[in-house]
């Protein structure tokens, strides 16, 4: 004997007056049916005897009687939503039960072999019947079309390793029949597990990376320390110089003020000497102009009258000193001091530097035609005519540059001897830098130069051309 199962919901034993499951149902002439209560107190309040729903007339009250079928039915309902959860109704984006009628509930589970979401009711077969029993299930899903192969129909249920994708039994066997297939659950297992190890390897790189960075900071907090100190060194005795220079300064300017003032000072006093002398001669002349005797101021004169012997002092001078002369001099002996004092500094770097050499090789693919590279590939010099080379992307085609063979991307130093050139260009550049047309050189170009231009050396490590004074080098 077969069995059919249907799903009750509460609206078909739902009153339409109190909106409540049924308690004693009667049914209308019309059909429809009511709590007895309800309906009752509907008329009462009314007088008039209308069907609630339809409103079909009756000419006299109906004689109702409790519908004895609907009334157990309404009991059996009450007792088994009682005893299981709350079914409610699929909302806006919820997944909504496949088999129920409007209005759907909201799916518990959906199907993976079925391709269908079930609420609570019809989910029953699934844990019942032992058919079905075996079929997978999973928390409700969206859009189940997407788990069925387009082209053959069936449920995708293989996970194909090499194409990492899923097909369905009759893919597997046509299309994949090479390709290692796995059921999905193994194939996901296997995919978390290739994803995880991925990313915990690009975390251990990146981890490595820090640590890296860490000590490159640590190392460069060290460095910065180390030359701070020796930077406070040079500047402290930078400052002693010029400190001890300037007294020297001071020193020679007073004393030489000062030996002025005194030979100034004792020309002065001479001269004064002299004035009184002078002025004594004035009083004893006008003692004898006051004699009324002649004779005697006659006889006077010739020994008191005449003026005592003095000093030229036309061509005598107090010259001023070469004060300016005494600046100089001691700048120039200030700069001495100082490239004493720096000497070994430069030579400490240079050394420090040399830890880092690196033997340079040119790169033949990148010299310009008109360059020719030596043999072992370390001197370069100009052609009178064009080299016939092959073009590539990586030569250059108007500047006379040529790149080495080696990168590198930590602390490096290389040597270069420049002989006979008027004008040259040393320097690096990146990997990445423009090999054709005009090329201006700067870092914004991805070039760091110094050069000698129109007997002018010069230092470009910023878009605009920095021109710095250096001794003329040889050896760079």
């Amino acid at each position: 004997m077969a069995t059919a199962t249907c799903q009750l919901t509460e609206e078909q034993f739902q009153c339409s007056i109190c909106l409540e499951v049924f308690t004693d149902p009667v049914t209308t002439p019309c059909g429809h049916n009511f709590c007895k209560k309800c309906l009752d107190q509907h008329w009462n309040d009314t007088r008039v005897y209308k069907c609630p729903n339809c409103n079909q007339a009756f000419h006299s009250k109906p004689e109702l009687k409790v519908n004895i079928f609907i009334c157990e039915m309404a009991q059996q309902f009450r007792s088994r939503a009682r005893g299981s959860p709350v079914q409610m109704k699929a909302a806006a984006g919820e997944v909504g039960c496949d088999l129920c009628l409007e209005p759907r509930l909201k799916a518990l589970k959906s199907c993976l072999v079925c391709l269908s979401s079930y609420c609570e009711l019809h989910l029953q077969p699934h844990r019942s019947v032992a058919g079905l029993k075996g079929h997978q299930l999973s928390p409700p899903l969206k859009d189940l079309s997407e788990r069925v192969c387009e082209e053959h129909n069936k449920p995708l249920e293989l996970f194909c390793v090499r194409d990492e994708c899923c097909v369905c039994v009759f893919c597997a066997y046509r299309g994949h029949e090479r390709h290692r297939v796995l059921p999905l659950e193994q194939g996901c297992e296997q995919q978390l597990t290739k994803k995880t190890d991925e990313i915990q390897w690009m975390i251990k790189r990146k981890e490595t990376k820090i640590q890296e960075l860490r000590s490159s900071v640590e190392a460069n907090n060290k460095a910065a320390d180390s030359q701070i100190t020796t930077g406070v060194k040079i500047f402290t005795a930078l400052k002693e110089c010029v400190d001890r220079c300037q007294e020297k300064l001071i020193q020679e300017i007073t004393r030489r003020r000062t030996a002025a003032e005194e030979q100034a000072k004792g020309y002065i006093q001479e001269i004064e000497q002299e004035i009184s002398e002078l002025k004594r001669r004035c009083c004893e002349l006008k003692q004898l102009s006051q004699c009324d005797d002649h004779f005697h101021t006659l006889k006077n004169f010739s020994q008191h009258g005449s003026a005592p012997e003095t000093k030229d002092w036309k061509y005598v001078h107090v010259y001023e000193p070469k004060y300016a002369h005494i600046v100089v001099r001691t700048l120039s002996d200030l700069e001495q001091d100082f490239i004493k004092n720096t000497k070994h500094l430069i030579e400490e770097n240079l050394r420090s530097a040399r830890i880092h050499i690196k033997y340079i090789k040119l790169d033949s693919g990148t010299v310009h035609p008109q360059l020719a590279v030596s043999d072992n590939c370390t001197e370069v010099q100009c052609s009178s005519e064009k080299i016939t080379v092959e073009d590539n992307p990586h030569r250059f085609d108007k500047g006379l540059y040529v790149l080495g063979t080696m990168g590198f991307s930590e602390n490096f130093y290389f040597e270069a001897a420049v002989r006979g050139k008027s004008e040259w260009t040393l320097g690096v550049a990146q990997e990445s830098v423009t090999r054709k047309g005009d090329i201006t050189l700067n870092s914004e170009n991805g070039f760091w130069t110094i050069g000698f231009r129109k007997k002018t050396f010069y230092a470009s490590a910023t878009p605009e051309r920095e021109t710095v004074p250096i001794l003329q080098p040889w050896n760079l």
